[in-house]
């Protein structure tokens, strides 16, 4: 399962998938039970005279400059501009991960919603 991303907004170039050689690590187990941890992009956050400002504090290709997004009328807004980029960022890496592992929709780990409201 995939979002789609018409319904999100963000564009393939802003979406840093692993390369395909990338290797999936194992799922640490603890007490028997299993886990997906995900380390997330730092972002930053900028007021101008035009309003407020987002861009990834370190940006996926080495070399390249921030790419910064809005403005936004608010820090409110500016902070769901953010959300929503790690919501796809964690919805794209656990779906690798629950295709991998064979993760079947009622399985507690699934954990992925039909539809995204992003």
């Amino acid at each position: 399962m995939t979002h789609d991303l018409k319904t999100t907004g963000i564009h393939k170039k802003e979406r840093m998938l692993p390369s395909p050689k990338a290797k999936i690590p194992e799922p640490t187990s603890l007490h028997g039970k299993v886990k997906f941890t995900y380390a997330l992009k730092p972002w930053s956050v900028e007021r101008r005279g035009g309003g407020w400002f987002v861009a990834e504090t370190v940006p996926s290709i080495p070399g390249n400059k921030p790419e910064w997004r809005g403005p936004f009328q608010s820090v409110e807004n500016a902070c769901r501009a953010i959300a929503r980029n790690l919501a796809v960022e964690i919805a794209d890496r656990h779906t690798r991960n629950v295709e991998h592992y064979h993760i079947v929709r009622n399985d507690p780990l699934f954990g992925l919603e039909p539809e995204s409201t992003l």
